[in-house]
């Protein structure tokens, strides 16, 4: 018999990692306000600042961890060829 998916922890692992990420991007999602690099920078700092998303998730720490991460990523990212 298969396994229910959400009993499955690398789909948990997932769930959690997409729940960590979203937030991340709709708070960006159509800000005229990020005209700069500086700017989108300045904004992904503050999005460090904000508390973790209220949906639902598997394993809170995970989903902490992934959010910050990805917005680490994306600093990076961007911070490139300043």
């Amino acid at each position: 018999m298969p396994m229910k998916a959400k009993s499955n922890p690398r789909y948990q692992w997932l769930a959690d990692e997409a729940a960590a990420q979203a937030p991340v991007y709709e708070q960006l999602d159509n800000k005229s306000f990020l005209a700069s690099r500086e700017e989108l920078l300045s904004a992904f700092r503050d999005l460090r600042a904000i508390p973790a998303s209220q949906r639902e998730i598997f394993d809170r720490d995970k989903c902490v961890q992934c959010r910050l991460l990805e917005i680490d990523n994306l600093l990076t990212e961007f911070a490139i060829g300043r």
